[in-house]
């Protein structure tokens, strides 16, 4: 409370000999660049008379760190000052922005920043970003954090997502049977599929539960199956799932499959319990050969964006009675592959 009152009483002084919010701005940031409070007074004495100087620097010998704490409060001043003087201040979409920005997640309030120039100020508020920051940090137990630059801390920190579902494009060289073919003379053909994880937030018991989904089907109809389904009551097909992991023909698994490709791709969905814990997801499911367990690496993958990357660490099967078979994961030192014919872990 002393605080405000020197800094209430500071910019009384000073709007009462009309200097300007942005002028003030510049000397304020000037004097923090000051040591000592006679190099204060000089820079002030551009725009304040010697009377009000003295009631200033009495103000600046019961608090010398009054300057810097007057700029932070400045600067969230000029915020709101830009917003109230904003040319469409008045419009339907501006008198939206106040409240119904507070109910859009990350995702969303990224793309207004990018698609909207005149909602991209209400986008950056102070307020927007620290009740999501503070609610994040003690939910994964993060550190404190600074209170300023809410928004630059909450996308900095490594965390797992759950606004979307992490992909991984794989492949390998098969090789092709000579004349098995009448319409081409490759001995090798590239194979494709991918592998999606969908790591969900904590239902009413607070239970982690994750998707899992291995296929080479269309990548808009695999992420609607995803999207779709519900984790707390989705139950893979044990039948389905060993089929896929079995060694018929594909011929005989079209015959098996259902012929909704959605409710086959359902069918092959592994629900997996998943924990975080520095800096690493830690994944768990069983299925008809044994238990998997993976560990993968949460990671930003390029400038802009923000923990929408996973990379392999290791990846084990255990069955009943024996030990966890480790599997090789392909990588060299720098993660990329080591055999570029084959690529089954990508990040």
């Amino acid at each position: 409370r002393a605080l405000s009152n020197l800094m209430a009483a500071l910019f009384d002084i000073l709007q009462e000999n009309q200097v300007a919010y942005d002028r003030l701005d510049a000397l304020l940031q000037e004097c923090s660049n000051v040591d000592n409070l006679d190099d204060t007074a000089k820079v002030l004495r551009r725009v304040l008379p010697d009377v009000v100087l003295d009631e200033v620097r009495s103000l600046l010998t019961v608090d010398p760190h009054l300057l810097s704490e007057c700029e932070k409060v400045l600067r969230q001043r000029l915020h709101e000052r830009h917003l109230q003087n904003h040319p469409n201040a008045d419009s339907p979409l501006q008198a939206w922005a106040k409240d119904g920005l507070r109910f859009c997640d990350t995702y969303g309030l990224t793309r207004f920043s990018w698609l909207c120039r005149e909602l991209r100020p209400a986008t950056m508020a102070q307020n927007l970003w620290e009740v999501r920051l503070k609610r994040m940090c003690c939910y994964w137990s993060f550190p404190s954090v600074e209170e300023e630059k809410w928004r630059e801390q909450y996308l900095s920190l490594l965390r797992p997502r759950w606004d979307g579902i992490y992909v991984g494009y794989c492949g390998y060289m098969q090789k092709v049977r000579p004349g098995s073919s009448m319409t081409t003379f490759r001995t090798s053909t590239w194979v494709s599929y991918r592998r999606y994880l969908r790591l969900c937030p904590p239902d009413e018991n607070g239970e982690l539960r994750a998707l899992v989904l291995q296929d080479a089907a269309p990548y808009d109809v695999a992420v609607s199956v995803l999207t779709s389904l519900d984790p707390r009551h989705h139950i893979a097909s044990s039948s389905q799932s060993s089929l896929a992991s079995s060694g018929y023909p594909a011929s005989q698994k079209e015959k098996m499959q259902p012929k909704d490709v959605k409710e086959r791709l359902a069918g092959k969905t592994m629900l997996a319990s998943y924990m975080f814990s520095e800096g690493n997801v830690y994944l768990d499911y069983p299925s008809d050969m044994g238990r998997f367990q993976a560990t993968l690496r949460v990671d930003h993958r390029s400038q802009g964006n923000f923990s929408e990357r996973l990379a392999w660490l290791s990846y084990s099967l255990t069955k009943e009675g024996e030990e966890a078979l480790q599997f090789d994961l392909g990588r060299n030192q720098w993660g990329d592959p080591k055999d570029t014919r084959c690529d089954h872990y990508p990040a």
